[in-house]
């Protein structure tokens, strides 16, 4: 490419073209060794630049009265070599500033074409004053010049820079070799390694330091976006999102004014960076984006960039972790749900970047019963920020009161729940009406739960008590209110799917009780057992106790102080509380299982897990203490697969395997109980070690499980192979537990 700017034929060409190469070599070379003034003489020098630059200007082709400029540049550059002279490196300038504007005019500046919009001409005007720049500011450093004048011409240097590169590879970045990418990324590399040399040598100071680092580093923007004009935007927002790195100078902390400012002005860089955005997700996702995943983009970012002031310059302060935690969750939220926005939020945009609407179902069809509307999406924000609030309240805030933690309780419960009513089940007031009434006893559960007060123990079984009647509430009032109409078909699918809806709200709704009292559980535990334990150093210390194992009517007066313990901390009915709520998830779950998998038996292994929420209570689950939470699982999968398979079998007995009591029949059924009285002694035998803790003899494992295979693999029913299967994952895990028990007792001996 640069030998169309060679004007001497070969090879008259190469031999100029080598000697000047050479002879800057020696220059370079002499410079780098100290030679150049001891065995090198200026003289020598200068006539070896000299040379050079005259070689140069004719491979070029410059005529002849062009010629004194390079000599006058290599002149004044030798000059102030020995003299560090200012007029002789204005010389230098000015000679090299009218070799390459001729160079310039004779090559490009007569071509009427432009790049990115921006004609050749300026470019050239641009790339003179660039060079004439880079070419000042170095000699500017040797002679010492005012800090505040070199960091004028460093930042004006970037800048330029920056939007030359900008034009040259966004304009025309298709074409190979006009400028490629690797140069936009080396002149970064280089002014940045460069940038941190004056930075060492206190060349710079910090201000100035930053700002280059900026300029340098959104520069490469144009790799990604090419052709969108995207380096000033990308600047403003790396000087605003690093600028708590810098101010205040001196080590001191911003005041909450200024980190507030600060924020601000954050936000509004990413507003003005719009355009920015807009062409990055479009990149990214290749589509058109909306106008609330741009406001959710805006807020994110701000969110990102505001942590290091929280974190820097606030970092004891509860109210700065809040702000950025709300711009964060803000962002996501919208991002997420994307919600409409008001009409004013459209005109900002141009033509070029016009983003989607978003409208909802009421727009689009008009209002009609069955048709969603998009406005509650904003209510699930402002619950969002609601809970937020109340969650990161630190020591340094005011306790609120009971009234106000319970008044928030009950407006996020409706801000949730009038959003799931409206979003799932529009056109269904009864339902709608229970549905928001349960997400408001739910959130006062879940609030008495982390904030208990006095009356929380006889307030949290009627709030349970309300919460749970509205499920079959809900669901006789819509029975009632649908049996009187005349529906289609579709309608009675349209039913059905809402009913199925509720039931699968409500599973969730109790899992979430059974879990957040399982956490309360598990918090509460230590307290009462450190007491109980406590008690039970003393009566050994008295003599009333000993090293030997403790009978039965001990472990139950155990377990009773246990739970009296308990009570004494507030949490006595918990338990019931959470065992309640899991039997009605796992109700539900098998409900709904029924009614959309058609019973599916694979969906037991997905259900059973839950009863591990179970806790130990003085009602019914008095003997479930933490050792044996397993029981419960796996008796509920081994009941299940046997019901299952029972029914199965039931249903052949009555309507007949092959329409008639033949011999088929009687062997599928004769095959099918055998298949399930040899799975039963593998579920035995776990279900017993599961629930006492007895170590089975090995040879009465390994003898089980072989029982296990026939079924699996001769038996027509799925829930039997599922049942055989279950039993040789028993047997095997149960072997290998008592072997590993085994193991770690021989330790002791």
């Amino acid at each position: 490419m640069a030998s169309r700017y060679i004007m001497v034929p070969a090879p008259f060409s190469y031999l100029l073209v080598t000697v000047a190469l050479y002879g800057i070599l020696v220059l370079l070379a002499g410079h780098f060794l100290g030679a150049i003034g001891t065995q090198v003489s200026m003289e020598s020098a200068t006539g070896i630049l000299a040379l050079s630059a005259l070689v140069v200007s004719v491979v070029a082709g410059m005529p002849f009265y062009v010629w004194p400029a390079p000599l006058l540049a290599a002149l004044g550059l030798a000059q102030f070599y020995a003299s560090r002279a200012q007029r002789d490196y204005l010389f230098f300038i000015l000679g090299s500033a009218i070799s390459f504007g001729w160079f310039l005019s004779h090559h490009f500046w007569f071509l009427d074409v432009s790049f990115a919009g921006v004609h050749l001409s300026l470019l050239c005007r641009l790339l003179l004053l660039s060079l004439a720049l880079a070419l000042a500011i170095p000699g500017l450093v040797v002679m010492g010049c005012p800090p505040g004048l070199l960091a004028l011409l460093l930042v004006a240097q970037a800048f330029l820079l920056g939007q030359l590169e900008e034009s040259l590879y966004g304009g025309m970045h298709e074409e190979e070799g006009l400028y490629p990418a690797y140069l936009v990324a080396l002149t970064s590399a280089a002014a940045l390694i460069m940038l941190h040399y004056l930075v060492e040598r206190k060349i710079v100071g910090a201000v100035t330091a930053w700002v280059l680092r900026c300029l340098y580093g959104a520069k490469l923007v144009i790799l990604v976006l090419p052709g969108a004009h995207a380096q000033m935007a990308a600047t403003v927002v790396a000087l605003s999102s690093s600028a708590s790195y810098i101010i205040p100078r001196g080590g001191k902390r911003m005041s909450p004014g200024q980190g507030t400012g600060l924020a601000s002005a954050i936000f509004v860089s990413f507003f003005c960076a719009r355009y920015l955005l807009f062409d990055a997700i479009e990149v990214f996702t290749e589509h058109r984006p909306s106008e609330a995943v741009l406001l959710g983009a805006m807020l994110l970012g701000t969110a990102a960039a505001s942590y290091p002031i929280a974190a820097l310059h606030f970092p004891a302060s509860t109210n700065a972790r809040q702000g950025v935690a709300s711009l964060l969750v803000l962002g996501a939220l919208i991002f997420t749900l994307r919600p409409p926005l008001p009409a004013s939020f459209h005109s900002v945009w141009d033509l070029q970047h016009t983003p989607e609407r978003e409208m909802d179902d009421v727009a689009i069809y008009g209002e009609r019963p069955t048709v969603r509307s998009a406005w509650p999406a904003w209510l699930l924000v402002s619950t969002c920020l609601i809970g937020l609030s109340s969650l990161t309240q630190g020591p340094d805030q005011p306790r609120r009161s009971p009234a106000a933690v319970l008044s928030t309780a009950v407006a996020a419960g409706f801000g949730v729940g009038v959003y799931i009513a409206s979003e799932y089940f529009a056109g269904e007031p009864v339902l709608q009406g229970s549905l928001v009434a349960a997400s408001v006893m739910t959130v006062l559960v879940l609030t008495l739960l982390q904030h208990p007060f006095a009356s929380s123990p006889q307030a949290m079984p009627v709030l349970f008590a309300t919460l749970v009647a509205s499920l079959p509430v809900g669901l006789l009032l819509h029975e009632a209110e649908t049996a009187d109409q005349v529906i289609s078909p579709e309608q009675v699918v349209r039913v059905e799917e809402v009913r199925g809806a509720l039931l699968a709200f409500f599973a969730c709704v109790f899992l979430l009780l059974a879990f957040a009292i399982k956490l309360r559980m598990g918090a509460m535990a230590p307290t009462a057992t450190g007491k109980l334990q406590s008690r039970m150093m003393r009566n050994k210390a008295t003599g009333s106790s000993s090293g030997a194992p403790r009978p039965a009517h001990l472990r139950s007066l155990s377990s009773a102080l246990w739970q009296r313990q308990m009570d004494a901390l507030g949490g006595g009915w918990l338990p019931a509380l959470g065992n309640t709520a899991v039997g009605a998830a796992v109700t539900l779950a098998l409900m709904l299982n029924l009614r959309l998998a058609d019973a599916s038996e694979e969906a037991i292994f997905a259900i059973a897990p839950l009863l591990l929420l179970l806790n130990q209570d003085r009602y019914l689950l008095t003997g479930l203490a933490d050792k044996k939470r397993y029981f419960p699982v796996a008796v509920a999968i081994t009941f299940y697969l046997i019901t299952c398979s029972a029914q199965t079998i039931t249903q052949a007995l009555r309507y007949g395997r092959t329409g008639a009591l033949g011999a088929a029949f009687w062997s599928y059924l004769v095959k099918s109980a055998a298949g399930l009285l040899f799975t039963a002694p593998s579920h035995v035998l776990l279900t017993k070690y599961l629930w006492d803790g007895t170590r089975q003899p090995d040879v009465l494992l390994l003898c089980s499980a072989p029982l296990n295979i026939p079924p699996m693999i001769l038996s027509d029913i799925r829930a039997t192979q599922l049942l055989a299967a279950w039993g040789i994952a028993e047997s095997v895990t149960q072997y290998f537990m008592s072997r590993h028990t085994r193991l770690a007792s021989l330790k002791y001996i």
